[in-house]
């Protein structure tokens, strides 16, 4: 599980959880929350969300997954023949953005919750590609998890 953060302004703090597992596809949102100011959920609960695999409080620390991903994907292509990975592309921020409607104060954590989605998607394409190898799939046979970190 990953958390997706930020932080808005003073008083507020908006985080999102998104399962990364490989059972769930192309990830899945499955929590958001507003913590702070005049919404139910208080402050004192930020702590307790974040106990999560992963922060991620940034676009650059976004960016920073599709780098290390591009980097595993030049490692798995360099140690086996012919194997098609899908193509590791940098998150298009200004499409999330446009396409971004809800809370105004949660803004930039979807627009981020989105490029993470779409890297998942990614990833567990080239994982399913790796496990399909023998060789890949002996020296290593479990799914290898999001480089989040």
């Amino acid at each position: 599980m990953l958390a997706v953060t930020d932080r808005p302004d003073e008083p507020h703090r908006v985080i999102w959880h998104v399962d990364d597992d490989l059972e769930t596809a192309t990830g899945v949102t499955s929590g958001a929350w507003i913590l702070g100011g005049d919404y139910p959920v208080g402050l004192e609960r930020e702590q307790d969300l974040l106990q999560v695999d992963a922060v991620l409080d940034s676009r650059e620390a976004i960016t920073a997954i599709a780098e290390r991903m591009r980097s595993a994907a030049e490692e798995l292509k360099a140690s086996t023949k012919n194997l098609r990975l899908p193509a590791v592309t940098d998150p298009d921020w200004a499409s999330y953005e446009e396409a971004f409607s809800g809370e105004p104060i949660a803004q930039e954590c979807w627009v981020r919750v989105r490029a993470v989605v779409d890297l998942i998607g990614i990833w567990h394409g080239m994982e399913r590609a790796r496990l399909r190898r023998k060789a890949l799939k002996e020296a290593d046979p479990s799914y290898r998890p999001l480089p989040a970190r």
